[in-house]
């Protein structure tokens, strides 16, 4: 069969040869002494992904085995989206420093968790970090690295930018232009609105 794997057998597993049949070619390749594969093994059964979301209400981190075992996780809260008197109705809006702050401390509180499960030879190595969070917020970086103020995220959830957003539909061609070109309606809820709304506002 082409592209098989066979053995040879008879050998101690150090000292086998793999036989890989490409077409009539075989390609011999030895295998990797017993100790080198232990070791192999080890080392993916340690390996785990460390997980964060960045969520509204707070950040959740995790740390997963290759299996998809959840070793342990933690949360850090967020502060509540500001919504007060002092801003239009309909906002919603975070500091992105909170989240930061929250995925600092959920990360550290997942791998203190892990050092007091294992000891130093058992530690689990992170091999990947994946991360996701909110979706379609308006985050804004101050162009000047020694400006320290960042003003508040505009969250997906905040609708302040309904005049905007019909603005934009007018200028596009309408609602279902709009649809036809991006796949989806495009609301007050919508990074352009939300956008358009900050460069006329702010």
């Amino acid at each position: 069969m082409q592209g098989a794997v066979t053995f040879i057998a008879g050998a101690p597993l150090h000292e086998k040869t793999s036989l890989l049949s490409l077409g009539q070619r075989p390609l011999e390749r030895r295998l990797l002494p017993t100790s080198r594969v232990h070791l192999a093994i080890a080392a993916a059964i340690r390996e785990h992904v460390l997980a964060i979301d960045v969520g509204t209400s707070g950040t959740k981190a995790a740390v997963i085995s290759s299996d998809g075992t959840v070793k342990v996780s933690s949360f850090s809260p967020h502060p509540l989206p500001t919504s007060s008197a002092q801003l239009q109705q309909g906002s919603a809006e975070q500091d992105p420093g909170s989240w930061w702050l929250a995925t600092k401390h959920a990360v550290c509180s997942c791998l203190s968790k892990m050092s007091s499960m294992t000891n130093e030879s058992d530690c689990p190595l992170v091999k990947v970090v994946a991360v996701t969070g909110q979706m379609q917020d308006v985050i804004l970086i101050p162009n000047d690295d020694d400006d320290y103020h960042q003003r508040h995220a505009i969250l997906y959830s905040d609708t302040r930018a309904t005049l905007e957003a019909n603005e934009v539909s007018t200028l596009a061609g309408g609602d279902e232009h709009l649809v036809h070109v991006t796949g989806m309606k495009q609301g007050a809820t919508r990074i352009l609105a939300s956008q358009t709304l900050n460069a006329f506002h702010s």
